[in-house]
């Protein structure tokens, strides 16, 4: 059955029927079909803008990762069969596993670009993995002319190198960056717990470097101690011990949720307490249902249980938090009628990317350029644009040389049945 409740014949059918419709003229230019002085490029054709994503499948990632392009994907074919596509044209979403490795998301990129004939990728994710690839993205024959990139739209990954519009024309970041996450959480620090230790765990890459660097060129207290992890390391027991050795009063973790829960279950057994901090890419519902065991409502309120106090930032609506939020409400029935993952924090995030996409696509479509230069464009036309499931006072602002979307932050904390309490007003990132 169509979400609408037709049978799913008589939904295509009516789909057909509204783009032979919008042949006729070009009233509705952001969703009908329009006329023949549209210029279009590799990956659109009359009926298709096919849109690509190399992202994590495997590993110790996958959990992390995996819900986040089926809700984008999700949220991609809820405007195809309720709103007629973009343009007259569905969208078609392919994404690939890079292992979270350089080599191979560059691989992927190749096909997606040279086999698959991608018009945009949109939401690349990790920042290691696609230093493999950006290069090649941005020119695609090494000629130094960047004149032939592929739009590399709303990455999910938050190094600050993303912003550097003159290096990578192409490349335009999403979530705000580590560095700045870093430096709020110090300055948040310093303000409510002036006078602490604290001690690092950060991923040896450069995410866990630029976050780690932000938290240290602000915080006014005696580091105590630092460690660093590998990205394939099984795991980190003997870095938390040897931070918890050194009695730190508040340990920052610049890393990802399966290497924050092992630093977190280890000071539990260790019956330490420091005061935890962590960045927004370690979701509040990931972290829940891995110190829980499971994402069942019992097993989350476990993990949950064992959050409580801990500190992080956000941007985006979350889980529990947001719930009962009309937009909220409205994500998760989309989500349950299109083949989209189980609500949580993650597929928030992946349809505020498929949001930010779908707009991106109807002012290209509105400028009467479905090239790659003309999405690229109708990215930097973006100031003051709001996703439904954005924090108030969060926007999306671009520009030529701004290829940083999200610049705003809220710092909570996480409370024992999976609410948070705000911790002073967003801070904004803008420049």
């Amino acid at each position: 059955m169509a979400a609408s409740g037709l049978p799913s014949r008589l939904a295509g059918v009516l789909f057909a029927a509204l783009l032979l419709a919008g042949c006729a003229g070009n009233e509705n230019a952001g969703n009908g079909a329009i006329d023949g002085d549209l210029k279009t490029g590799p990956g659109v054709t009359d009926d298709t803008i096919l849109l690509g994503q190399h992202t994590v499948l495997t590993g110790n990632f996958a959990a992390v990762t995996a819900p986040i392009p089926m809700a984008t994907d999700a949220y991609f074919r809820y405007v195809n069969e309720e709103e007629g596509g973009v343009c007259g044209r569905r969208i078609a979403f392919r994404y690939r596993d890079d292992e979270y490795s350089p080599a191979r998301a560059l691989e992927v990129s190749r096909k997606l670009v040279e086999q698959d004939g991608i018009a945009a990728f949109v939401g690349n994710f990790g920042t290691p993995s696609h230093l493999g690839a950006i290069d090649y993205i941005n020119d695609p024959n090494a000629d130094g002319d960047t004149a032939d990139g592929i739009p590399d739209l709303f990455l999910s990954t938050g190094s600050p190198k993303w912003g550097d519009a003159s290096k990578w024309p192409w490349s335009i970041g999403y979530i705000p960056d580590y560095t700045s996450e870093g430096t709020i959480l110090a300055h948040y620090v310093n303000e409510a717990m002036p006078g602490k230790t604290a001690a690092i765990l950060y991923q040896n890459d450069d995410y866990g470097e630029t976050a780690r660097d932000g938290f240290l060129s602000a915080f006014e207290g005696a580091v105590v101690a630092e460690e660093s992890y590998e990205a394939t390391a099984p795991e980190v027991t003997s870095q938390s011990l040897n931070l918890l050795a050194s009695k730190p009063d508040i340990i920052y973790l610049a890393s990802t949720p399966a290497y924050t829960v092992q630093a977190m279950v280890t000071a539990i057994r260790e019956g330490a307490s420091p005061q935890f901090l962590v960045g927004y890419t370690n979701a509040n519902t990931t972290l829940a249902a891995l110190l829980g065991g499971g994402s069942a409502p019992e097993q989350l309120a476990e993990g949950f249980r064992r959050l409580e106090g801990v500190i992080s930032t956000a941007y985006l609506m979350t889980v529990p938090q947001n719930e009962t939020e009309a937009a909220v409400v409205k994500h998760k029935e989309i989500m349950a009628a299109y083949d989209g993952p189980p609500l949580s924090t993650l597929s928030i995030y992946g349809q505020s990317l498929a949001e930010t996409v779908v707009e991106t696509l109807r002012r290209a479509c509105d400028a009467r350029d479905l090239t790659r230069e003309g999405i690229l464009r109708a990215a930097e036309s973006l100031r003051g644009f709001v996703t439904s499931l954005s924090l108030p006072g969060v926007e999306v602002n671009l520009g030529p040389d701004d290829h940083l979307a999200f610049q705003a932050l809220q710092v909570v904390r996480i409370k024992g049945d999976g609410t948070l309490k705000l911790e002073g007003p967003i801070i904004s990132l803008e420049h």
